[in-house]
């Protein structure tokens, strides 16, 4: 049984990471300044797994703990997740990626969580970026597509309501709400929030779709000159009022498609 761990007794955002074939698996509690209790995220048999306890935490901002998950390509701070794979690679400009379908296939479960009302999701995260070097700032965009979600709304306000992009196995149109903020670090941030029950086990998603939607209803902000940094997938979770929670959960699945290349990360 292949088997690699990362542990830790004082979860906090300096946590280090585990490098798969492609891409990473991060803890990136970003917004733990520093608590008790334990983190351990495991690779194991072609899973992730990710246990995570924070107690006493202390934060660095008033906002979620953290975005446990899955990277590849290259994140918003342009920091390489390990190897990307030659067949597919970021960051790449928008509208070269929009020159072909792009999809994603993950699956995942939530095994547990503390308190009963702990606020968290599943989601994708994608910087989009005026210049590939630096941190992510107000000319840049992040836009989030959250296929689940437990009391945690999306930064900013709701702009759009029931708009449809399909999702799933069959690729059916699904109602979506839009929200539009701004995040930390300033940039512009639309978030997706699917507004139906969705089955985490056929979450397949054409990210060409999302990225039309943006560029439909956001046409003041032209991205097709922009690099998208790659792909991060994973569980927001917390808030900074909220000194002790527990998370659970698994990704078994995670793959990219674009052409006729697949980039199998789980």
């Amino acid at each position: 049984m292949d088997k690699e761990c990362l542990n830790s007794e004082t979860p906090n955002h300096k946590s280090d990471y585990i490098p798969l074939k492609f891409g990473n698996v991060f803890p990136n509690l970003w917004n733990v300044q520093n608590s008790d209790g334990n983190l351990a995220i495991c690779n194991v048999d072609g899973y992730v797994s990710f246990k995570i306890n924070l107690l006493n935490a202390n934060y660095l901002n008033r906002s979620i703990a953290g975005y446990p998950g899955i990277g590849y390509g290259v994140s918003g701070w342009n920091y390489e997740y390990k190897k990307q794979s030659s067949k597919i690679k970021f960051p790449l400009k928008v509208k070269k990626l929009l020159l072909k379908k792009i999809y994603v296939k993950s699956v995942s479960k939530i095994v547990d969580y503390e308190p009963n009302d702990l606020q968290h999701n599943i989601t994708y995260d994608l910087w989009i970026k005026k210049k590939v070097e630096g941190a992510p700032g107000r000319n840049d965009v992040e836009i989030m597509i959250q296929v689940f979600n437990k009391k945690l709304l999306p930064t900013g306000k709701l702009f759009y309501k029931d708009v449809l992009i399909p999702i799933g196995k069959k690729g059916s149109a699904r109602r979506w709400n839009i929200f539009v903020g701004r995040s930390i670090t300033g940039a512009f941030t639309v978030s997706f929030l699917i507004n139906e029950k969705f089955d985490l086990n056929e979450n397949i998603i054409n990210l060409n779709d999302f990225i039309n939607i943006f560029i439909k209803y956001f046409p003041d902000h032209n991205i097709d000159n922009y690099y998208i940094m790659g792909i991060e997938y994973g569980m927001e979770f917390g808030n900074s009022d909220l000194k002790n929670s527990k998370i659970s959960f698994n990704i078994n699945k995670m793959e990219i498609k674009r052409g006729i290349f697949n980039v199998k990360i789980i």
